[in-house]
């Protein structure tokens, strides 16, 4: 063999190089072996199933852009995929995402309700429907907003009594998720679910939250209290409203299916112990809407209030929501009736000053399912 160039044993017959009888054998052999490995490696490879859990419908066609109609899962590779199918097509729809509650060890006595991980994505908006076109060179459509991500559990001091909680608290993106029409597909390392819990059982429950959300941005406003005013009577009507501060909004910005939220003028007016703020919308039905079987319904319009004059009052901010759309207690009231909400505020009579700020927000969440988990197989993903 000296003065012979090397060579693999793959090429020893085509380079004409001699070899023992038993070599072909041996190659046969290992041509065989290097066959099965392939084979099995593609049989590993393959895609698991889809795992599938259908929902319940909403019920009222104006509540079709919220419903989710099915979730697919998955096991590819080392990924979990999702597919989460809409009863309208993105395009028809607002601000929407689509959250996971992994209950890692399958015991609803740890973590948050049960869950350890959590893991959400979102496509859109939160202050413009899909259909809306920027006006603007450098913004981005709605459709084209996409992020994803996922959070832990952290134990932290509450900020209302100091006591010791567990919170979410966000650690990484994921990669952004896809939308082609009615449906939104995500993914993320089936790691993740054995490194917070996962343990024997190749099976976790799972629960699907699908919020959307469409807002109105933050209105300001700053009142100086320069007489004693007027008394104004929460009782939802604006009749007894003649003047005061007021700043008028931009119709037309929400989606159709929420004009009950937009907001179309704030007024700020005062009273001998009472700083009052009237909310007019752009549409009637704000305390209307009811919670369907399906679709659970939490707008809301917030108020936010804090005195600029020598720091003798605190911020408050008052939240009112749909489902409860009259409320009062000590030192507030507000009420929402036909289009119109009010919120009193008791003052002392040194707070002369005050920055008022008014928002309000559509929330509308389809629980996968109404109640409950479900159970779906993660069993192999790779590390």
């Amino acid at each position: 063999m000296k003065g012979r160039p090397r060579c693999s044993l793959g090429l020893a017959a085509s380079a004409g190089m001699p070899y023992r009888a038993g070599m072909g054998r041996s190659l046969r052999s290992i041509t065989g072996l290097l066959g099965l490995v392939a084979l099995t490696f593609l049989a590993g490879a393959k895609e698991a199933a889809w795992q599938s859990v259908t929902d319940s419908s909403a019920g009222y066609p104006e509540y079709e852009i919220h419903d989710v109609e099915q979730v697919d899962f998955r096991v590819n590779g080392k990924d979990l995929e999702v597919r989460a199918h809409f009863a309208r097509d993105f395009k028809a729809m607002m601000f929407q995402s689509v959250a996971l509650y992994v209950d890692c060890d399958k015991n609803p006595k740890t973590g948050i309700r049960g869950a350890e991980l959590y893991v959400r994505a979102a496509v859109g908006s939160r202050f413009r429907p899909n259909s809306w076109k920027p006006t603007a060179a450098g913004i981005k459509p709605p459709l084209e907003q996409r992020r994803a991500g996922y959070a832990t559990l952290h134990r932290a001091r509450t900020d209302v009594d100091g006591r010791q909680g567990l919170r979410w608290v966000w650690r990484r993106p994921l990669p952004a998720p896809t939308v082609s029409g009615k449906i939104m597909s995500f993914r993320f390392p089936v790691s993740l679910i054995r490194q917070f819990g996962q343990r024997y059982d190749s099976k976790v429950l799972v629960r699907v939250a699908a919020e959307s959300t469409c807002s109105e941005s933050p209105i300001p406003l700053r009142h100086v209290v320069s007489d004693e005013g007027i008394e104004i009577r929460v009782d939802g009507k604006d009749d007894d409203w003649s003047g005061g501060n007021r700043a008028d909004d931009e119709l037309g910005e929400l989606h159709e299916r929420v004009r009950s939220v937009g907001i179309r003028k704030v007024q700020v007016d005062h009273g001998k112990r009472a700083l009052y703020v009237g909310v007019w919308l752009e549409e009637a039905g704000f305390e209307l809407h009811p919670n369907t079987h399906d679709i659970r319904i939490t707008d809301q319009i917030t108020v936010a209030v804090e005195p600029l004059d020598g720091g003798y009052g605190r911020y408050r901010e008052h939240v009112l929501h749909a489902y409860q759309p009259s409320v009062g207690g000590k030192g507030f009231a507000m009420k929402a009736k036909d289009g119109f909400a009010e919120f009193d505020f008791s003052r002392r009579p040194e707070d002369s000053a005050f920055r008022v700020v008014v928002w309000s927000d559509a929330i509308r969440t389809d629980y996968v399912p109404n109640e409950g988990s479900f159970e779906i197989d993660v069993s192999g993903g790779g590390e």
